[in-house]
């Protein structure tokens, strides 16, 4: 059999007087399992929901977020837990929340901010002078804001907590450009270049979406997945190959979206149609 059109939804109201992000995530107990949360808008695999401030409103007309959570991915013999929900409520760290971000200029005051959470803001291209490595204590957004990091066998490292990378480019040589060993993060409107991967999951989750992954050796892996899964979705192009350590449990799913590469073998087939449209592009979309 499969799984079932059911999607509870989850909705967080928020009764301060400050601006919140509610990071939502999903650690599989099963592998192969994946979960996705599906923003009221219709964002698939949205799991940050904003919630303005409550200020100023009635204790019923508090602002309130929802998204629908779904589950697809491998089949199970038995009745069991798929694995667990969080939600993680931070106060939001940018402009529209009505916080100022951290803006950056520097890669010691890149390093001194990631850790903190909230939004990172770079302020202009920034070299790594070391590798950068993010212990988000709370939801942190590091936006890139159109520039870009490079860095010279230097990567960038998730080692815990929640991370979301938005809107620019990280160029690495010799190395990886970004690895994920234990977080959960989310890559969204970038282009990541590097010598080795661009993206390597060593553990935890990450979400590509609407983003271009370069390795320089096309005929090496772009994406290795040692362990933990990487949902990709929205326009997502790859140079390179993708890894997998399914020993490991490592997995990548492919949701909707158009693809240069002909993703059917990372799709559930029960859920989306694969089309060929015939200019080396693929389009996955709901059946």
């Amino acid at each position: 059999g499969g799984w079932s059109d059911n999607t509870p939804a989850i909705t967080v109201t928020n009764h301060s007087n400050v601006a919140v992000n509610a990071t939502l995530g999903f650690t599989a107990s099963v592998d192969g399992v994946v979960g996705t949360f599906t923003e009221s808008s219709g964002t698939e695999n949205d799991n940050i929901l904003n919630l303005a401030t409550a200020e100023g409103t009635e204790v019923a007309n508090a602002p309130t977020a929802t998204a629908n959570f779904g589950i697809s991915g491998a089949a199970i013999d038995a009745n069991k837990a798929l694995g667990t929900i969080t939600v993680t409520i931070a106060k939001t760290g940018s402009a529209e929340g009505g916080e100022t971000a951290t803006v950056v200029t520097t890669f010691a005051e890149l390093q001194a901010a990631v850790n903190n959470g909230g939004t990172v803001k770079l302020g202009g291209d920034i070299t790594l002078e070391d590798s950068l490595y993010i212990e988000a204590a709370s939801p942190l957004l590091l936006d890139l804001n159109g520039h870009t990091i490079t860095g010279t066998d230097k990567s960038v490292y998730l080692m815990s907590g929640t991370c979301t990378i938005r809107g620019g480019s990280i160029t690495v040589t010799g190395e990886s450009a970004v690895l994920n060993d234990g977080g959960t993060l989310t890559i969204d409107q970038c282009t990541f270049s590097a010598g080795l991967c661009a993206l390597y999951n060593g553990s935890g989750n990450t979400t590509v979406k609407n983003s271009t992954l370069i390795r320089d050796d096309s005929n090496n892996s772009v994406v290795f997945v040692d362990k933990g899964t990487v949902p990709l979705e929205g326009t997502v192009d790859l140079t390179g190959t993708i890894l997998e350590n399914s020993g490991n449990g490592g997995k990548v799913t492919v949701l909707a979206g158009t693809y240069n590469f002909d993703p059917t073998s990372y799709v559930d087939t029960n859920t989306y149609d694969v089309t060929n449209n015939g200019d080396r592009t693929w389009t996955v979309a709901a059946k």
